[in-house]
């Protein structure tokens, strides 16, 4: 691999362990702050030298800085001291910001529960289904009637890839689960919480599905959609809220008692 692979590479394995994260961003600001993280790269399979990630910062982004005073071959050059590392762990702090994705089947309070939890917390909130409306200027029911389910599928991981919040609450889709590079971008913004309900209480929860924008295959049941989709909600999930017999306000609750 060369050392851009070999970032790609180190930055999935620090989405995916939190612990990791925390080494690599408390480097940054030691004086041997490169250093440091090319050890860290190195203990966890990912060989980084100092001088991989200084050639690779200067081949990088070399063109950017020479369009510096307009430009040109012989323009001077930004003076940054580790390019690719600092590049890295800005968008390592981005991706690992406060945000919080609800996932879980329709109807089952995502964004009810994401606006009021926003409120308390003190955080915007965003619901994909009014961006994938906006973008594609179309109801989602007249999305899936015209363009069918795999267009709809499509619009929705398009919408999904477009947002890049800090500090917001995003409510999902319940198919927003049907996209990998969607929930891997969903992942890299934040934690993502599962608002579990239970099959009979979803029945009686969903109703006038054409209406709702509701995503079925051809022929698929409820009963067969909430078995397929709740396997992906678990492996998706880094909290699972059960709402069994519980209201708004106690999904809001112990959504908080997650993050304090």
């Amino acid at each position: 691999m060369d050392t851009g692979e070999l970032l790609e590479k180190l930055k999935d394995l620090a989405i995916a362990d939190e612990n990791l994260r925390k080494r690599l961003l408390a480097t940054k600001g030691s004086e041997t702050a490169l250093a440091d993280f090319c050890k860290i790269s190195t203990e966890v399979g990912v060989p980084l030298s100092k001088m991989d990630m200084i050639e690779f910062g200067e081949s990088s982004y070399a063109a950017m800085r020479r369009s510096t005073n307009g430009g040109g071959e012989n323009a001077p050059l930004l003076q940054w001291e580790d390019d690719a590392y600092e590049m890295f762990m800005m968008e390592l702090e981005m991706i690992t910001g406060d945000n919080i994705t609800l996932i879980g089947m329709p109807a089952s309070g995502k964004s009810t529960v994401g606006v009021i939890l926003a409120k308390i917390l003190g955080m915007s909130f965003i619901d994909t289904d009014l961006v994938i409306q906006q973008k594609e200027n179309a109801l989602l029911c007249d999305i899936i009637n015209d363009r069918g389910v795999d267009g709809f599928l499509e619009a929705e991981e398009r919408a999904v890839l477009s947002i890049n919040p800090a500090n917001t609450v995003i409510a999902t889709g319940g198919s927003v689960v049907y996209s990998e590079a969607g929930m891997k971008h969903l992942k890299r913004l934040g934690k993502i919480v599962y608002l579990k309900v239970d099959k009979d209480d979803l029945f009686r929860r969903l109703h006038n599905i054409k209406q709702r924008g509701v995503v079925l295959q051809p022929g698929e049941t409820l009963d067969e959609m909430y078995d397929s989709r709740s396997v992906l909600y678990e492996k998706y999930a880094d909290y699972t809220v059960d709402e069994t017999n519980a209201s708004v306000e106690d999904t809001v609750e112990m959504i908080q008692k997650k993050y304090s």
